[in-house]
């Protein structure tokens, strides 16, 4: 994580890896790995709140329709 300094410039954070755990159970072991990850997360959120943007509107917003059919520099 790279936060501001209070006087200009700014600190990396550098903190221990995450490692995947397989314990046979793939979805327990994926969900397991999220939830500490989006822990870490939010733990730096809480210690540096004002070094974070919140875009909860964007991400309700559903996605925009994709239009079928091919690709190309025509119609792109």
């Amino acid at each position: 994580f790279i936060t501001r300094k209070d006087g200009g410039g700014h600190q990396v954070h550098l903190l221990p890896p995450f490692y995947y755990e397989d314990t046979g159970d793939q979805d327990g072991d994926m969900y397991r790995l999220t939830a500490r990850m989006t822990q870490t997360v939010e733990d730096m959120i809480r210690q540096y709140p004002d070094n974070w943007l919140w875009f909860q509107k964007r991400w309700s917003t559903p996605a925009p329709a994709i239009k079928e059919g091919p690709c190309d520099e025509s119609n792109a």
